[in-house]
């Protein structure tokens, strides 16, 4: 079972943790948190 949990807000954007038997941090949230362009990782 997928479930999904906000860990954290930053600059109103919300982070996340998705847990589906290992727990996974989606990294475009991340990046714009903290203002940097996901397209150049």
């Amino acid at each position: 079972m997928k479930t999904t949990k906000t860990i954290a807000t930053i600059n109103d954007i919300e982070i996340l943790v998705i847990e589906n038997q290992e727990k996974l941090v989606p990294v475009k949230p991340l990046c714009q948190a903290i203002g940097i362009d996901s397209q150049k990782l």
